[in-house]
């Protein structure tokens, strides 16, 4: 997550604003607010990417939760598609 490296997120939820993520190993984030780009494969959809912002570390204790919020989503269709169909189904999304 960042600008100089890639890194393979476990997306915890997600919803039409943004996805709460786990980072396989903690980290600590001085600067929230910093632009991301994500590359988001949905089950069933090809991947498509997002720009985002960081805004929130999830846990006190527990630096690998971030709350992300998209900014720019490149295809905001399949996202909502997704989220309304977890919804249905009675799941988390």
């Amino acid at each position: 997550m960042g600008s100089t490296f890639l890194e393979v997120l476990t997306v915890e939820d997600i919803s039409i604003g943004g996805v709460g993520v786990r980072v396989p190993h903690g980290f600590r984030l001085g600067d929230f607010d910093q632009t991301v780009q994500l590359i988001i494969v949905l089950p069933g959809q090809r991947a498509f990417k997002a720009d985002a912002v960081i805004r929130h570390q999830r846990g006190a204790k527990d630096s690998s939760k971030f709350g992300v919020e998209f900014v720019r989503v490149g295809e905001p269709r399949a996202v909502a598609a997704y989220v309304d169909q977890m919804l249905a189904l009675g799941r988390r999304a």
